[in-house]
């Protein structure tokens, strides 16, 4: 109910629905903000819609035996978009050319030690980033590195 009153049209539309997908040429669609679905749901009991602190409540009820209960029972999380070690396991050329230790050297703007030392660290089979604690530090670099090659800035060195 919250979301819906105060996040539904500037926030969860906006930055993370039609100005997304529409910013991106992508028709988005979004079931659960049908209008009869949502008179519908206006008439739910409170006690159905959050039970015992469990969100979702009856649309977990009605999934029971029809999704699976790692599923069904997993704790909420956020969408992320894959990061630097994601690119990394793929070996594309321009990601190995953007923080190259020679390309960060020319530059001068980063240590290339330390590039080298977290590309290693995240190439590294099952290593993940921490989704809550941890920024990721390479995109940052591959990020200022595009925004160097944009707009055609200098090298410190």
């Amino acid at each position: 109910y919250i979301d819906f009153k105060l996040r539904l049209s500037d926030h969860l539309l906006s930055d993370h629905g039609d100005r997304m997908a529409l910013g991106n040429s992508v028709e988005g669609r979004y079931p659960f903000l049908d209008i009869e679905l949502v008179e519908f749901a206006k008439t739910i009991p409170p006690g159905l819609k959050l039970n015992d602190f469990v969100e979702k409540y009856i649309l977990r009820k009605i999934a029971e035996g029809l999704v699976p209960d790692e599923i069904l029972n997993r704790e909420k999380f956020g969408f992320r978009a894959p990061g630097s070690p994601y690119f990394l396991r793929q070996n594309v050329e321009w990601i190995n050319d953007m923080i190259s230790t020679d390309r960060i050297k020319r530059q001068g703007y980063f240590n290339s030690a330390t590039v080298e030392r977290l590309r290693a660290e995240y190439s590294q089979e099952g290593f993940k980033l921490h989704p809550h604690l941890e920024s990721d530090l390479l995109l940052i670099v591959l990020t200022f590195n595009t925004l160097l090659d944009l707009f055609d800035l200098p090298d410190l060195n």
